[in-house]
């Protein structure tokens, strides 16, 4: 991982644990009407999100072929692992997203 990722993580954990801390500390009802509004917020970006990395699989999916064509043209003998891996990683994102869209799909 790289600095800036172990960043981000740190600063979104230090965050979560002062909101926690902070809805603790309101009054009654104060932190539930706190998490509904942020469940309305992150409905309405949930769908736009998935169509998003629907649409970066699909960016991914012709530079892909376009470099495994060009390792085919060029006759490179690794042509096939470089097939199967772009596939198989193209696959595995979409399924993950898809998975991920219809597990949450209940509860947001």
């Amino acid at each position: 991982m790289n600095r800036n990722l172990k960043r981000l993580i740190v600063a979104v954990a230090t965050i979560l644990m002062y909101c926690n801390g902070a809805m603790a500390a309101d009054a009654a009802g104060a932190g539930a009407k706190g998490l509904e509004s942020a469940s309305g917020a992150v409905k309405g970006y949930f769908d736009g999100a998935c169509k998003l990395f629907y649409a970066i699989c699909a960016v991914m999916a012709l530079v892909g072929a376009y470099h495994c064509y060009s390792k085919f043209q060029s006759s490179d003998p690794d042509t096939s692992k470089t097939i199967a891996g772009w596939a198989g990683g193209l696959i595995f994102a979409v399924i993950a997203i898809t998975v991920i869209k219809n597990f949450f799909a209940g509860s947001i």
